[in-house]
């Protein structure tokens, strides 16, 4: 388990854009890429028309909500 990084479910803000997000996904590779995050569009989630978005810790601006923490999987 990654302690560091926010648990999905958590919604936040990005530097590049003051929308929310919800966090979708972790420790993702996409190409020859390496991401710390999946984002969607909150409170839309996802549907046909989504696209996810990919960062890193850095480019979080703000935690407006924490996700779930107690999972035990």
């Amino acid at each position: 388990m990654d302690d560091k990084l926010l648990p999905v479910g958590t919604i936040v803000t990005i530097k590049s854009d003051k929308g929310k997000y919800i966090i979708s996904g972790k420790n993702l590779k996409i190409d020859d890429s390496f991401y710390d995050y999946s984002l969607l569009k909150y409170p839309k989630g996802y549907n046909d028309k989504s696209k996810f978005i990919y960062l890193n810790d850095e480019d979080l601006d703000e935690v407006i909500c924490l996700g779930n923490i107690n999972y035990r999987g």
